[in-house]
């Protein structure tokens, strides 16, 4: 083998041209196959970093009518009550304005049980996690993550017992959390969720995780939660109709939106290796055309078919080697470049790494396409005519229209899996600007938005919410360059809008079990104006409709035409309340603007209403600025 190795070496070295193309040509096939394994090693098959990650269950509300939603603290309590767990636990997203070290500087935080960190089965590596009475209304506690310890503290060891200031409130720090820790997404400061409020059940807004039980299933686990949303719907019609569960893994909770993407690519790049394949069998068909006097010669001094088979074959594994080592070098890279680029919606992104694993997978890549492109011209050592290869003019190859045949099939085959590439990439590309033309329903050019979170200790007054933002919108009105501005309690393009149900009059109402809701904007009168919403109908906000005035409201043309049909919606009433109720605030349609598609670019325009931010404020608020 030693002896085949230094033969290979010192042929390819005699032609490095071929050498030089052969490698370089592997090793952008092992190169991109490399990378991409990484990806899908880091994100798809690497199990999460928790004790018995199998058994993490994510549990989300289901409803016919709208599909897969959040659960209400109420429901969550009800829920933990089941036997199929040994743990249950519930987080919520929230961000934090964090003073008295400097800059004002937003993080993002999450609410949680207290049993949280143990459900996970996670230990902090310092401090403590958090007490049940934390939880009900004790003293103000949080736990950093390792990463903001890090940023904010330089990885101090004294910071257990100090005294963060997060939204206006001093909170003492107890625990710093391990490396990794990130669920669903990175979270810079973990606080305990008050369970102790009255909230209603349909005020979902809470995602909840559990752990099996030894010994239970998933089935059962859903069996058992079905029983209890089952029980829940009959001993509250009003808020449960139609409510029931629905149980998903916390591994596929993580990568299943994304598992399709990361395996298309990897069958995209694996493509491209075969034709790589294909290419480098055909320059080593070429090659042993050539070498036929060689070969001949060789046999004629004793060597066997199987030692000349052998012979190619460890050049060719060799020049697969090279390639191999050289891909590393393009896959490092190309981790480097996905890592830095960070699409936002690669999960696990920090674990994408070439590891052993994508070293090892490297490797045997690497072995095997030396394996695969090497066994044709292998084999057509068989057709070689040992005995009169030596006569001159001979031809030692007795099927010559054979090989001929053989690298017109392999250059056949390269285009059509070239053309399979090319296909594909056509079609994303036309589906690329077909969506670069789609209308949203509002303008994107020009905008700059921000997200502003007022304390609750100073703001937890609406007239103060309402005074800030008229505060807020002067000054930015005066800054140079900017021609509108408005506040809104989300702009258009938010991750977790806010859907809320709602009744009108005069319209007949839905049963129990339907749930009839829209997207709500809290917005002041330039909201539309700065992202370029049309008015179709009626009027737009007014300075005048603030809190003291009669409540009003914008409807979107989806909204109008879904409820008031062939009728025109301007006078209607609207309320987000019990319409039974005889205190219920309602509403007056004063206007009808374009529908913004919320849930994507190709997905219908879901209902949306508006009302002015004045006479329903809110601590938390978008401020966007047209330039």
């Amino acid at each position: 083998m030693l002896q085949d190795v230094r033969y290979a070496l010192r042929s390819l070295r005699r032609h490095p041209v071929f050498a030089f193309t052969a490698i370089l040509t592997l090793a952008l096939g092992i190169g991109a196959n490399t990378a991409i394994f990484s990806a899908v090693n880091g994100v798809l098959l690497r199990p999460l970093p928790y004790p018995e990650p199998e058994r993490l269950i994510t549990i989300w509300g289901h409803h016919a009518s709208i599909g897969r939603e959040t659960a209400s603290l109420p429901d969550f309590l009800d829920w933990r009550k089941a036997r199929s767990f040994s743990g249950m636990a519930a987080w919520a997203g929230a961000s934090y304005t964090v003073t008295g070290t400097g800059e004002p500087q937003v993080v993002t935080g999450a609410q949680v049980t207290p049993n949280y960190f143990r459900v996970l089965g996670v230990t902090l590596p310092q401090g403590r996690d958090f007490r049940d009475e934390e939880a009900r209304g004790g003293a103000r506690v949080a736990v950093l993550s390792r990463g903001y310890w890090e940023r904010a503290y330089g990885g101090r060891s004294d910071v257990i017992g100090r005294r963060i200031t997060l939204s206006g409130a001093p909170y003492t720090i107890v625990g710093v959390g391990a490396r990794g820790l990130a669920l669903p997404e990175e979270v810079d400061i973990w606080t305990p969720l008050q369970t102790d409020t009255t909230l209603g059940r349909r005020n979902d807004f809470l995602q909840v995780i559990g752990r099996l039980a030894p010994g239970v299933t998933p089935q059962a686990a859903d069996a058992e939660l079905t029983t209890i949303a089952r029980r829940l719907e009959a001993e509250y019609p009003n808020s449960n109709a139609g409510w029931g569960v629905e149980l998903i893994g916390l591994q596929e909770r993580i990568v299943g939106e994304i598992r399709p993407a990361l395996l298309v690519f990897m069958g995209a790049v694996l493509l491209v290796l075969l034709i790589v394949c294909a290419n480098v069998a055909n320059l080593m068909l070429a090659r042993v055309a050539a070498r036929e006097r060689e070969v001949t010669i060789r046999a004629a001094l004793g060597a066997s078919r199987r030692r000349l088979m052998r012979q190619l074959l460890t050049e060719s594994v060799l020049l697969a080697l090279c390639g191999g080592v050289l891909g590393l070098g393009l896959a490092v890279w190309g981790v480097s470049a996905l890592r830095s680029l960070n699409p936002g919606t690669l999960p696990r992104l920090d674990e994408v790494r070439l590891d052993g694993g994508a070293l090892a997978f490297a490797l045997l890549l690497s072995l095997g396409t030396g394996l695969l492109f090497g066994v044709v011209p292998a084999v057509r050592v068989l057709g070689f005519d040992l005995r009169g290869g030596l006569a001159e003019g001979g031809r030692a190859l007795a099927g010559a229209r054979s090989g001929a045949r053989t690298r017109t099939a392999l250059v056949l085959a390269e285009v059509a899996l070239a053309s399979v590439l090319l296909v594909g990439a056509a079609l994303l590309l036309r589906s690329f600007v077909r969506l670069q033309h789609v209308d949203p329903g509002f303008t994107t050019q020009g905008i700059l938005t921000a997200r502003v979170t007022l304390p609750r200790a100073r703001y937890d007054d609406p007239a103060r919410q309402a005074a800030f933002a008229d505060a807020l919108l002067e000054r930015a009105r005066a800054l140079p360059g900017v021609t509108s501005a408005a506040v809104a309690t989300s702009a258009p393009v938010d991750d977790g809008l806010p859907y809320w149900a709602i009744a009108l009059a005069g319209v007949d109402q839905p049963p129990p079990n339907v749930v009839q809701d829209a997207v709500v904007y809290r917005t002041s009168p330039d909201f539309f104006r700065t992202f370029g919403l049309p008015l179709l109908r009626g009027r737009l906000f007014e300075a005048a409709d603030r809190s003291e005035s009669a409540p009003v409201a914008i409807v979107s043309q989806s909204l109008a035409q879904r409820y008031w049909p062939g009728r025109d919606p301007i006078g209607s009433r609207l309320t987000f309340g019990d319409p039974a109720d005889s205190t219920t605030t309602w509403m007056t349609v004063v206007g009808v603007v374009g529908d913004v598609r919320q849930e994507g670019a190709v997905s219908p325009a879901y209902p949306q209403i508006y009302v002015p931010f004045t006479q329903i404020s809110s601590r938390s608020m978008v401020v966007a600025l047209r330039t």
